[in-house]
């Protein structure tokens, strides 16, 4: 039962990604938005409710884009109960809720933590406890190796998750933060919106960096599978898709420039090296 429950939760948590760049700010929202505004101390600004509109888009093609990815390996699961593939479903899980709480609980935004991450940590946490008896060893190894390059790409973009995360006011994302706040906060980051900032760019960055993690993994326990290829094709369109549209409704080119471009270009190719590899 678990094992058919997984895929269905991963398809649910797809459609709350799908949502959240155009529902940030309904109703069932508010809650969250409350404890935001007693943790800034006061109600966000204007300039940082945009912030938080561009963000939250980007959030949620994230948040799409990685439960693809989690959905492709469930399926998997549940179709050969490989105990390789429930120890990724684990680390995806794991890695996405350690890095968001960590930078939530470091920022003293505990809220986050019980309002958003506890409920997908406990649900889908409780499903693989629950088919973690039925899955077996596989049987044989993966003939082939992961492509040295493909497995490059999918860290990179691990990595990426890993900046936004840790460093969302770094050097590498100079560009980035400074179209950004000439677009959205004229010119001027307010202490207010740094906080905001670096607490969903950590909620971004966790969500990214646990996509690639799954990509990888999958990878490297199917390197030729068409599964693996179609799992980094869809997750990849489930993610830029609604971001590039939320980054279109805000006027914020320099994410499509910046991020979602280079993204797909370079999942393209890992892409193409995938199909090249099937058909060889």
């Amino acid at each position: 039962m678990a094992l058919k429950l997984l895929p269905l939760l991963c398809a649910a948590f797809v459609l709350l990604g799908w949502t959240l760049p155009w529902g940030w700010d309904a109703g069932w929202m508010q809650p969250w938005h409350d404890a935001l505004s007693a943790w800034l101390g006061a109600a966000p600004s204007p300039e940082t409710r945009r912030l938080e509109a561009l963000l939250f888009g980007i959030l949620g093609g994230s948040i799409a884009g990685k439960w693809v990815a989690a959905g492709w390996i469930a399926e998997m699961l549940r179709r050969t109960r490989d105990r390789a593939l429930w120890r990724l479903s684990w680390a995806g899980l794991l890695a996405w809720f350690a890095l968001d709480s960590g930078v939530s609980a470091a920022l003293g935004a505990g809220f986050n933590v019980t309002l958003v991450n506890l409920l997908p940590l406990v649900v889908v946490g409780g499903c693989l406890l629950a088919a973690g008896p039925g899955t077996v060893a596989p049987k044989t190894p993966p003939r082939a190796r992961p492509d040295a390059v493909v497995s490059a790409i999918l860290v990179f973009f691990a990595g990426t998750g890993l900046l936004f995360a840790l460093g969302p006011r770094s050097l590498p994302l100079l560009l980035w933060n400074t179209a950004m706040e000439s677009h959205l906060l004229a010119g001027v980051l307010t202490v207010e919106a740094e906080r905001v900032q670096r607490l969903l760019g950590g909620a971004i960055g966790g969500t990214v960096f646990a996509h690639f993690v799954l990509l990888l993994g999958a990878h490297r326990a199917a390197p030729e599978a068409p599964w693996v290829r179609a799992a980094v094709a869809t997750s990849i369109a489930a993610w830029v898709i609604p971001d590039a549209l939320a980054s279109i409704a805000h006027g914020a080119w320099y994410n499509l420039v910046y991020i979602d471009a280079p993204c797909v270009v370079g999942v393209a190719v890992a892409v193409a090296l995938l199909r090249r590899r099937a058909v060889m």
